[in-house]
């Protein structure tokens, strides 16, 4: 990473306390966060490092569960796809993920029918809580402070707003912006993004 990217994460820590973040994260779903990774790291295992239909429609319910709207319409995405093609498509998606190729992890997640940007994210978050965190409109909103050469390092404050591509090249330099702060505060990466998912909410 460039020292100037370096520093303006240590100025953005000096702003922000993100420790008292993590300390303060609430978060009303149906499971915590490390009850879904547990999760997550069952179906990991039990289907010869793929997930399942199962566990992607309960990331769905975790993500959506206050807000109906959008949930019955990507579940029944999901639904459309054959659980052979889920498995054969999380299997390479992660496996690119843990050769370090994040871009290309997002991009083959979200074939999926019902899986998007943000959800591709928390997928690779519950299943790697050490290596991701989630990018979504909150986390989005708080990392949107890290300044580098006096400019924001992000493009938007909301990733929503952002096409596929330019999703993927964000979600890369998240992950690693993440990374560097879970070093410097002796944090795991999921962790710290608990911290700006509460920072950006703001309550």
């Amino acid at each position: 990473m460039e020292k100037e990217v370096i520093e303006g994460i240590k100025n953005f820590l000096k702003k922000y306390d993100l420790k008292w973040y993590k300390e303060r994260y609430m978060f009303q779903a149906p499971e915590s966060r490390y009850e879904m990774v547990k999760l997550f790291r069952e179906s990991y295992k039990k289907n010869n490092e793929a997930l399942d239909k199962n566990i992607i429609k309960r990331t769905l319910r975790w993500a959506f569960f206050n807000d109906r709207r959008y949930l019955g319409i990507f579940l029944k995405n999901v639904d459309k796809e054959s659980e052979s093609k889920i498995k054969e498509i999380t299997r390479e998606g992660l496996q690119l993920a843990k050769e370090g190729k994040i871009k290309e992890a997002v991009r083959k997640l979200i074939e999926i029918k019902g899986v998007g940007n943000v959800t591709a994210s928390k997928l690779l978050m519950f299943t790697f809580p050490n290596l991701f965190g989630m990018y979504d409109q909150f986390n989005g909103k708080a990392i949107y402070n890290l300044k580098v050469g006096g400019k924001p390092y992000f493009k938007a404050s909301n990733p929503n707003k952002l096409t596929k591509k330019q999703f993927a090249e964000e979600f890369e330099k998240y992950t690693y912006v993440l990374r560097e702060i879970a070093k410097i505060l002796k944090m795991k990466p999921m962790e710290v993004d608990m911290a700006l998912f509460r920072m950006g909410r703001g309550y």
